[in-house]
C-alpha cells in the first residue's frame, strides 16, 4: 500500500448556524499519478454514489431536515500536496418536517477485520424529529438509513477522467504529542507507512447518538 493511493475527502455543511463536518477516507484501486484530475473523479464519484445515493436518497435525501446543507467538499491526496480540490457544492435535505437539534445524529460504524486498526465510525446529523422515538430511529426509517450505509460502504463509480475506482477504507491514525502536551491522532506523512482495512460496511447503530461538537458553542 502506497500513501499515494490514499485520499482524505471532508463533507462541509451547516445545520442550524452550526458546522456539519464528515471526513471520508478512500483507496484507488491501482497506482496512478496524483493529480488534479484524480481529486476531481473522486468528487464526482462522492456526489453520484454517497451525496445522491445509489441504492438511498443520498445524505441530503428525504430522511434529513430542509434545515440541513451542504456546501463544499475538499479532497487531498496524503502524499502530493498538489493533489488536491476544494468544490463549492449545494445540496440540502428534502424533509420538512422540524429539525432535530444540530447535535443529534444518526450513527454508523464499519467492520473491523484487523485487530490493530479501530473501526470507522459516521454521525450524520439533519434527522427530523417524526425520525427518532424513545432515543431510537423508528421502524420504519431504519432500512433507508441502512442504505445510506450501504452507499457510504460501496466503491465509487469508475474515474472518468483517471480510469480509477475510489474505495472506502479505513486509515489507522498515527498518535503524537500535540503542542499542549497531551496526545492527538493525524493522518501519516510522506515517509511513513500507512496501516488500512478496506470497508466493506457502514453498519447503522438503532439509537440515536450526539455530537458534542455539534452543540451551540462548540464549533463544527
Amino acid at each position: 500500500m502506497a500513501l499515494s493511493d490514499l485520499w482524505v475527502l471532508t463533507l462541509r455543511g451547516q445545520l442550524m448556524n452550526q458546522d456539519i463536518v464528515n471526513v471520508f477516507t478512500y483507496e484507488a484501486d491501482e497506482p496512478f499519478n496524483a493529480t488534479l484530475d484524480a481529486a476531481s473523479d473522486l468528487i464526482d464519484g462522492f456526489i453520484i454514489r454517497v451525496m445522491l445515493g445509489t441504492v438511498s436518497g443520498g445524505l441530503a435525501g428525504p430522511l434529513f431536515s430542509e434545515l440541513l446543507t451542504y456546501n463544499e467538499i475538499e479532497v487531498y491526496n496524503l502524499d502530493e500536496p498538489t493533489a488536491f480540490e476544494l468544490r463549492p457544492i449545494n445540496y440540502e435535505g428534502d424533509a420538512t418536517f422540524p429539525a432535530s437539534p444540530s447535535y443529534v445524529a444518526v450513527g454508523y460504524q464499519t467492520n473491523k477485520p484487523r485487530r490493530d486498526v479501530r473501526r470507522g465510525f459516521k454521525r450524520l446529523a439533519g434527522i427530523t424529529e417524526d425520525g427518532h422515538t424513545n432515543n431510537a430511529v423508528t421502524t420504519a426509517q431504519l432500512p433507508t438509513w441502512q442504505l445510506i450505509g450501504d452507499d457510504m460502504a460501496s466503491p465509487l463509480p469508475t474515474g472518468a477522467l483517471t480510469g480509477v475506482v475510489f474505495s472506502p477504507c479505513v486509515i489507522k491514525r498515527v498518535k503524537y504529542t500535540n503542542s499542549k502536551g497531551g496526545i492527538s491522532y493525524r493522518f501519516p506523512e510522506p515517509g511513513e507507512l500507512p496501516v488500512t482495512y478496506t470497508i466493506t460496511s457502514y453498519q447503522v447503530q438503532p439509537s440515536i447518538t450526539t455530537q458534542v461538537s455539534r452543540k451551540l458553542g462548540h464549533g463544527g
